[in-house]
């Protein structure tokens, strides 16, 4: 019997990868996200609303009661399995936290390390 893979066998490679061009693709400010189940896939949609162009809450009171819905605009949207999803989470999760730490330190109120038992 032969130990070489059958074409039945599954085979598994794993590889380093390597983000390319991240720096060539724009920054979009995103404040609103809207998250649907379809079909087995989790679709994400981000979207921005901009600051009503309105001066004053006076102003901002009246333009509110003549509108009807404020419009959101599209700038992208994914669909990715529960899987990547609960991958995304966890990045999200580890981004956060590094950001607080970060702020923390720039503000100067880090809490100190724990020390080593």
């Amino acid at each position: 019997m032969s130990d070489e893979p059958s074409e039945q066998d599954e085979v598994q490679v794993q590889m380093e990868g390597r983000w390319v061009g991240v720096d060539d693709l724009p920054a979009i400010l995103v404040n609103q996200m809207l998250g649907q189940v379809h079909e087995g896939e989790v679709v994400l949609t981000f979207g921005y609303v901009a600051p009503p162009p309105v001066i004053g809450p006076e102003r901002l009171a009246e333009w509110a009661q003549q509108t009807e819905f404020v419009e959101i605009k599209p700038v992208a949207r994914i669909a990715v399995t529960p899987q990547k999803l609960r991958a995304i989470v966890s990045a999200l999760n580890d981004t956060i936290t590094n950001y607080e730490r970060q702020e923390a330190r720039r503000r100067g109120d880090e809490p100190p390390e724990p020390e080593p038992s």
